[in-house]
């Protein structure tokens, strides 16, 4: 069965991937921790909840004047957008770059704006208000990370290696590998400053 969200993730999913026994239930609440730091772990350094769900975002600050960034993209649909309280229109006051999520402000001739045309949004801290739905769907291969990272932290995950003089060890792996994050680094999202719920 596919996970759809980080919080379907449970200790019983990471005995499955790691074959423990589920009559093994020594560890159940320590994995449930760990399970829970995991998560947190992958969503901070992602900047991504992995959730398509409606969202609101206020920028305080407009940096580029002609154009703003969502925090969460790819965008789905703008359910309504405000600037000092004016409801604007999609693609006659604004253009949505969706895939990632970068709003642009239109002239009335319905063109884009660029700093030097004139028209732009308003720079008055929050006098935006975007409601939207928008993010990124959970996929396996992170739902993979997760678990690779649970048994990093809980000691599970171990490699085997023969040293320089042909005896086999095995060493208990404490860092998450490069391999890792390479998977992480394709579902990482840029960090926008501005508040969201």
């Amino acid at each position: 069965m596919a996970i759809a969200k980080l919080s379907d993730i449970t200790f019983t999913d990471v005995k499955n991937y790691y074959n423990i026994p589920s009559t093994d239930t020594s560890h159940d609440s320590q994995l449930t921790i760990i399970i829970a730091m995991a998560i947190d772990i992958v969503k901070e350094y992602c900047n991504n909840d992995f959730e398509i769900k409606a969202r609101v975002d206020r920028p305080s600050i407009v940096p580029l004047r002609y154009s703003f960034m969502l925090n969460y993209y790819p965008v789905a649909s703008i359910e309504s957008l405000t600037e000092e309280n004016i409801t604007l229109i999609e693609d006659s006051d604004f253009y949505v770059h969706k895939e990632y999520g970068k709003v642009d402000k239109k002239t009335a001739s319905s063109s884009i704006l660029t700093e030097s045309s004139g028209g732009c949004w308003s720079t008055d801290s929050n006098a935006i208000e975007v409601n939207y739905t928008a993010g990124e769907a959970l996929t396996q291969d992170v739902v993979m990370v997760i678990y690779e990272i649970v048994g990093i932290r809980a000691g599970i995950k171990k490699r085997t290696y023969t040293d320089n003089e042909g005896v086999e060890a095995t060493v208990v792996l404490n860092s998450i590998p490069e391999k890792l994050l390479n998977i992480l680094n394709k579902h990482k999202k840029a960090v926008i400053n501005h508040s969201s719920t």
